[in-house]
């Protein structure tokens, strides 16, 4: 039986792996990465109930080699064994943006794949399902099917052929499903909320969240990169913009811009409290442990 195991001994419900930031461009670096990554969360013997992917999995524009890497990250994820829920980031569009041609080919691999779920298409917003007596919302990046417009970088792109389509309407919408819900809400993104680090323009739009938001996971803003991150590179908690909800930086699973390769469980417990625990799977510990009442 794993430390974690020992500790919490009867106390754990279930336990939800959260990844994010891969950026991955062939296969060969996908193996390099995630067979330690999986054999460490395999050897853990965590009671997983399932994964959610925060995006940044493939990047590039190498449209042979991303397909390639979506079908080794597939399998690599799917030795798991569990259900896995997946949101695109931006460097999902880095082929869309360069050839203006919609193709995102993880999304691509596993739409309607067992196991898996996403967006119904890459233009949609998000989806929500209930999980371990909470209702978590997926907020996801978003681009045209055919390459008219993308929105990355937690905004929409700017001198595409067609303007990001989205108003007032959906934004409300996903409000009132998020104030109605009759359980806890859970919002993942690849993004933060303002608040937290590098924040989304769209995400904003959702402010002030209701009430029922328990808490927000995000990616993006690689942990310890102190290019992209710098304000703040190893602070992982914060709050949401005017308001007592606490959002957690996740990321990130790659190691070239992130020292160590870093990823997040989330338990469930009988009690109805939640705990996260960030784990470097390059020293197989546990670096961080965070309780959300």
């Amino acid at each position: 039986m794993s430390k974690i195991r020992e500790q919490e001994a009867g106390l754990i419900l279930s336990v939800v792996w959260i990844s994010s930031d891969l950026q991955l461009r062939d296969p060969e670096t996908a193996h390099s990465l995630l067979l330690p990554v999986i054999e460490d969360i395999r050897e853990l013997d965590l009671p997983l109930v399932g994964g959610w992917c925060l995006g940044d999995v493939v990047e590039g524009s190498n449209l042979a080699g991303l397909e390639e890497t979506a079908e080794s990250v597939v399998a690599w994820y799917e030795r798991l064994d569990i259900p896995i829920r997946y949101v695109m980031g931006n460097h999902e569009k880095d082929y869309c943006r360069r050839y203006r041609e919609g193709r995102f080919p993880l999304h691509e691999q596993i739409s309607g794949r067992p196991g898996w779920l996403t967006t119904r298409s890459p233009s949609d917003f998000c989806f929500t399902e209930s999980w371990c007596g909470h209702q978590v919302f997926f907020f996801s990046d978003q681009a045209d099917p055919e390459g008219k417009w993308i929105a990355a970088h937690h905004r929409p792109a700017k001198d595409w052929p067609e303007g990001y389509p989205n108003e007032e309407e959906l934004w409300e919408s996903v409000r009132r499903q998020m104030a109605s819900s009759s359980q806890p809400v859970i919002t993942v993104s690849h993004y933060s909320f303002p608040g937290g680090q590098r924040p989304s323009s769209i995400l904003e739009k959702l402010l002030p969240l209701p009430d029922t938001v328990r808490c927000h996971f995000y990616g993006h803003a690689h942990i310890g990169d102190f290019v992209w991150n710098r304000a703040c590179p190893w602070e992982r908690r914060h709050y949401v913009s005017g308001q007592n909800i606490k959002q957690y930086n996740v990321s990130a699973l790659e190691s070239r811009r992130s020292p160590g390769s870093h990823s997040a469980f989330l338990e469930f417990k009988p009690s109805g409290t939640l705990q996260l625990r960030i784990r470097c799977h390059l020293r197989r510990r546990w670096v961080a442990c965070y309780d959300i009442a």
